[in-house]
């Protein structure tokens, strides 16, 4: 049994895979089957929009096919997501100077010009 047809297997048994999708992209890509490589890329995206891989290789299989402006637009696509801290972290707003930032410390600790930029053990209390 060939990989292509391996994780077709894991898919149709778990849709949500990531790393099958991915795969899946990548064995079609690598195997000059462009359309169905961007496909898959598009439906990984489509539930997963903050996965960079997917970005960067369907950029490369739009390159290698000739299709430099839809590569352009995919990574501009990439660039415009939010990072993954951004999506899981809530921002906090300072109090005394109105910094908002997911790095904020815990209000427990005073404030000072260190305390967004330094890690809690560096701080003074």
């Amino acid at each position: 049994m060939d990989r292509t047809t391996t994780l077709e297997e894991i898919l149709a048994q778990d849709p949500n895979n990531i790393l099958a999708r991915y795969g899946l992209a990548m064995e079609y890509a690598n195997s000059g089957q462009t359309d169905r490589a961007l496909e898959t890329f598009r439906a990984l995206l489509s539930s997963n929009p903050d996965y960079p891989a997917a970005y960067f290789m369907s950029a490369q299989t739009l390159v290698k096919a000739n299709r430099v402006e839809e590569a352009r637009k995919m990574l501009v696509m990439e660039l415009r997501q939010p990072s993954a801290s951004e999506i899981r972290t809530p921002r906090r707003k300072c109090k005394e100077c109105s910094t908002s930032s997911a790095r904020l410390q815990p209000p427990i600790l005073a404030h000072s010009s260190t305390s967004h930029t330094q890690p809690p053990s560096m701080m003074k209390f």
